[in-house]
């Protein structure tokens, strides 16, 4: 008689699977691109694979596990590349908060946040260097740039440059990011209620004195108790909501960093989004027992 197995659990997905418990809240804060799916170039293609959103959804049914996105994109870009589920999404960086299953958000942004912004993405536009890159490497300006616009609102934009290092080679990576990067310096300079965030190929936008991190500080000011909380992500935007929780959690965060980009001193390191997929699977299996 043949006798089947489970298959074997990747050791590092085992290792961040072992210091959580079996029982008990435990919360699980996560990034979206990098994380739960690979980077690509084109980024409506970037798509959160099935077997994820499955694992997500199965998260997000154990009346102890509470799962929420924490993403650069908008609430609808993480309903369309995620899918509508029953989870919390927070987009633009903790700007927006919504969910999967509902129509509705809410924005934490000023008037004077969406002029300035306004005033940065014609900067941009109209910036004879991003001019140059379309004629030198055959990418569109549109394509660069991504205007982060809710219910009628421009609340931040990104400029990506991605594509252009896929034509122009890693050896002129350097000078390309420093290109757009003054770019975007110039386009807000004297803007008071806006800052720069740079991260891995783009450049962004975005209201002042917003993170990941003070997100996830508001998630925890909500005074409910767990017994661990789990944040992964892999760019240098996701370190503010990883030190966030560390600071005021303790050894009950769970920084999982996927991915070589960035390193926590705390941090499980996952090498892949597929392995963020395993451990998500992993844990519901765990949680459901």
């Amino acid at each position: 008689m043949t006798l089947l197995h489970a298959p074997a659990i990747d050791p590092a997905v085992q290792q961040v699977l072992n210091l959580i418990p079996a029982t008990g809240n435990i919360l699980i804060v996560l990034d979206k691109d990098g994380t739960l799916d690979p980077l690509v170039a084109e980024r409506n293609a970037a798509r959160v694979p099935k077997k994820t959103v499955e694992s997500i959804l199965e998260l997000s049914k154990l009346p102890d596990v509470e799962i929420i996105i924490i993403s650069g994109r908008g609430v609808q870009d993480l309903k369309e590349l995620v899918g509508p589920l029953p989870i919390e999404y927070w987009g633009l960086h903790g700007a927006e908060n919504g969910r999967g299953d509902s129509s509705k958000s809410t924005l934490a942004v000023s008037a004077q946040v969406k002029e300035q912004v306004a005033q940065a993405i014609s900067a941009i536009e109209n910036d004879s260097r991003l001019a140059y890159l379309e004629k030198t490497y055959g990418v569109p300006v549109s394509e660069m740039i991504e205007k982060k616009e809710i219910a009628g609102s421009l609340l931040g934009v990104a400029v990506h440059f991605r594509t252009i290092i896929e034509k122009a080679g890693q050896e002129n990576y350097y000078q390309i990011e420093e290109i757009i990067k003054a770019v975007v310096t110039d386009a807000s300079k004297d803007l008071n209620s806006i800052t720069i965030q740079p991260g891995n190929c783009v450049f962004e936008i975005k209201p002042q004195g917003i993170t990941k991190g003070t997100a996830v500080e508001a998630i925890l000011a909500r005074g409910k108790e767990y017994a661990k909380v789990i944040v992964g992500g892999d760019d240098s935007t996701d370190l503010y909501m990883m030190n966030s929780a560390v600071e005021l959690l303790g050894d009950k965060a769970i920084p999982v960093v996927v991915g070589c980009r960035i390193r926590h001193p705390l941090g499980m390191d996952l090498d892949t989004p597929s392995q963020m997929g395993e451990l998500l699977e992993a844990i519901a299996k765990k949680r459901s027992v």
